[in-house]
C-alpha cells in the first residue's frame, strides 16, 4: 500500500478492522467468487485502480514507524 498498490483482502480477523472504503483496499467475503470479482475490478478498471492507489499511500502513512511511536508517546503521556 505505502507503493500505492490497491490491495484486495479478505474481511477475515483483523483485516476487517483495519481495511475499508477509502482506505486503499477492496475487502471481498470469505467466497472465491467475490475475491476474483475485487480482482477483475481492478484489472479492468483504471480509474478504480487509481483512486485505491492514491488512498493506499495515504492511508499507509497512519502506520509510518514514526507515526505509530508519536501515537503511543501521546497514549503514555494521557495515562499521566
Amino acid at each position: 500500500m505505502a507503493l500505492g498498490v490497491p490491495v484486495v483482502a479478505l474481511a477475515e480477523m483483523g483485516t476487517k478492522d483495519i481495511l475499508a472504503p477509502g482506505r486503499g483496499a477492496l475487502v471481498a467475503r470469505e467466497d472465491p467468487e467475490d475475491f476474483a470479482a475485487k480482482d477483475l475490478q481492478l484489472v479492468h478498471n483504471p480509474g478504480l485502480r487509481d483512486a485505491l492507489a492514491m488512498e493506499a499511500r495515504e492511508y499507509a502513512r497512519n502506520w509510518d514507524g514514526p507515526v505509530l511511536a508519536q501515537r503511543m508517546l501521546d497514549l503514555y503521556r494521557s495515562l499521566r
